[in-house]
């Protein structure tokens, strides 16, 4: 029997066997099989264990190794796939490694920005540099927000200097990942050119307001005169040209184009709403910026009237200002001037520069509302009374009730001033219950005795202000009740103008006040397209045949024709007749020879004061009028 020393130098001897065919896995090699030629039943156990575990270890060394090129697959099938969505977006990437401030950016980024791929590892401060600058601050406080936890992930759009001159938009998206202690890690993210979606209108191809924006932010900043120039459509009288197209889009259309091959190459042409277009200029600083600017606005409105007044006849608005007339400090101050005198160019249907007349007219008429707003709270806004006469007997009959905002510091305001303001400013309601509330007092006064014949009446002039509210029906029942005056007291009057808004609404206002007795008269009659579709469809009393058909009428057989023509009308509907501006004895002697109607106008009296009315109302009780009244004149008939 072998000793226990033998033995243990028999199964040393075969493990080193077994260690000895082991040594092959060291080069992952276990497609092996271990063997002993011992009889050792532990030796051969040791054996069968040792090719168990490598049988095992194959198994999976095998599956890790099919696993492993599955997942290559799919990695190069999504590289590829991300490497061509990429390159579909015309994308740019960027990958940011924090703690090594080391940023990558792919090929792309490069080539949106003019710039050939860096051949060195650029900075973080390579990508910030570049960006606007006044654009930066934003970029910082966004990426600050997203390291610091704030934000998840970064959106935020800038200008990027590109390599040929210029700034284009990007969109810049991205997210980080974090380590272990929530520290940031990995920074990255794609990089997308906007410029066109940003700057671009897309119906008409040209940039939009935002560019147009941008081109003046950079001025001011480069500190260099420029100009601008606002023009919009107002109204278009197309004989074939657009009916056979596309209407307004069409003529917008050959607008762009119009601008485009007949303005100076150096311009920025922009449209800025629907029918409004901008023509922004930076002025060389050899030229008189506002003469310059003059002349781009004449050539301007000789290129367009050559374009199309041949076959649309286009009624539009324009305005301009040049830099040098303002302080400029930031781009919408730029933007208001020139909004501002557009507004004016359509309001007033001229070409309107913001200069120092404009400045000086904005200037009075913002005083002029002033004045307004605390004219109708301390007494400022009267009526001014214009008598109206019987023609052939030449007796007093009534008042035309006209606002006059008097200042004690500048006097008398004309109405062709302070009322365009009112209507503006939405202060008509006030102006009209002023103006109403003291002819109602005039009104009562005379109700008290000073005339025993006929009412003496007061015709007060309405707004649309007024009426389209709904409740002035029922204001002015209210006031005649407050006053206790009946109805014959009271006429109002109400042009062309009022009725264009809100017919139904006006209607019903004027059938409620006509049916309380107040009587109703069409102002200026004759003037505009629907008088006469007025008189059939509203509960009209009286029409006033407007002065632009008094005037020299003795002189003029055609204008003659026309009195007896309205007067004619009248007689048949029914309806009361007052000529306005009779300012000759000759004028009058025709209507006279026509038919006795009642009148207004210089020849007999100026609009006159409260005083004046009731010393007119006392002297004329009795006695006829054989001339002209003599009273302190006040200013235009109106």
């Amino acid at each position: 029997m072998a000793s226990e020393a033998q033995q243990l130098a028999e199964m040393k001897a075969l493990v080193e066997g077994i260690a000895d065919q082991l040594c092959e896995t060291v080069d992952n090699n276990f497609d092996i099989r271990v063997h002993t030629d011992s009889d050792n039943v532990q030796a051969q156990k040791l054996s069968l264990l040792i090719n168990f575990l490598l049988e095992n270890v194959r198994r999976n060394v095998g599956q890790l190794a099919e696993l492993n090129e599955k997942l290559e697959t799919k990695v190069e099938e999504r590289t590829e796939l991300l490497d061509l969505v990429i390159s579909g977006t015309d994308d740019g990437v960027w990958i940011w490694y924090f703690t090594e401030h080391r940023i990558e950016f792919s090929e792309k980024w490069y080539s949106m920005l003019g710039l050939s791929q860096s051949e060195h590892n650029p900075s973080p401060r390579y990508w910030t540099k570049r960006v606007h600058p006044r654009d930066r601050a934003r970029l910082y406080t966004a990426i600050r927000a997203l390291i610091e936890g704030r934000q998840s992930s970064l959106n935020i759009e800038y200008r990027v200097y590109h390599a040929s001159g210029g700034y284009r938009w990007m969109l810049c998206r991205g997210a980080c990942t974090r380590n272990s202690a929530g520290q940031p890690h990995l920074f990255a993210g794609t990089q997308t050119d906007i410029t066109e979606l940003k700057s671009i209108d897309p119906k008409s191809g040209l940039p939009n307001e935002h560019y147009l924006r941008e081109c003046i932010g950079d001025a001011i900043d480069d500190g260099e005169d420029f100009s601008l120039i606002l023009f919009s459509i107002d109204q278009v009288d197309s004989s074939s040209a657009l009916d056979e197209q596309s209407g307004i889009g069409y003529l917008q259309e050959l607008i762009s184009k119009a601008l485009v091959t007949g303005i100076d190459i150096e311009a920025v042409i922009a449209r800025v709403s629907t029918t409004t277009f901008a023509v922004f200029k930076r002025l060389p600083e050899s030229s008189e910026p506002a003469a310059a600017t003059v002349r781009d606005v004449s050539r301007l409105v000789s290129m367009f009237n050559e374009a199309f007044c041949k076959k649309t006849q286009i009624r539009f608005s324009l305005g301009s200002m040049t830099s040098c007339e303002l302080l400029l400090t930031k781009v919408e101050d730029a933007m208001n001037a020139a909004w501002s005198v557009l507004r004016h160019s359509k309001r007033y249907g001229c070409i309107q520069h913001y200069d120092q007349a404009y400045r000086e007219d904005v200037s009075r008429r913002l005083s002029i509302e002033e004045k307004l707003r605390k004219g109708v709270k301390n007494g400022c806004v009267q009526p001014w009374f214009q008598p109206i006469y019987s023609g052939r007997n030449k007796q007093l009959v009534g008042f035309e009730a006209l606002a006059r905002l008097v200042c004690p510091e500048k006097g008398k305001i004309s109405p062709a001033e302070f009322v365009p303001i009112a209507e503006q400013k939405s202060l008509m309601w006030e102006v009209g219950e002023c103006i109403l509330r003291q002819s109602m007092l005039l009104a009562k006064v005379m109700s008290g005795g000073i005339i025993t014949r006929k009412p003496c009446y007061v015709a007060v002039n309405v707004s649309a202000q007024q009426l389209v509210t709904g409740k002035f029906a029922d204001f002015v029942l209210a006031l005649l009740d407050e006053y206790r005056l009946t109805p014959d007291y009271l006429r109002l009057e109400l042009t062309e103008s009022v009725l264009v808004d809100n017919f139904d609404v006006v209607r019903s206002q004027l059938s409620v006040l006509r049916q309380a007795g107040i009587k109703i008269a069409l102002d200026d009659f004759g003037t505009g397209y629907s008088s006469l579709s007025y008189i059939r469809h509203l509960p009209i009393d009286v029409i006033k045949i407007d002065r632009s058909f008094i005037t020299d009428l003795d002189s003029q057989d055609r204008k003659a024709a026309i009195v007896k023509t309205i007067l004619s009308l009248a007689e048949l509907l029914k309806l009361d007749v007052v000529a306005e501006g009779v300012e000759t004895s000759e004028e009058l002697a025709v209507l006279n020879a026509i038919q006795n109607l009642s009148v207004q106008g210089f020849l007999f009296s100026p609009p006159v004061n409260e005083r004046e009315a009731l010393t007119l109302v006392k002297g004329l009780n009795d006695t006829p009028v054989n001339q002209s009244v003599k009273v302190m004149s006040v200013g235009p008939d109106n």
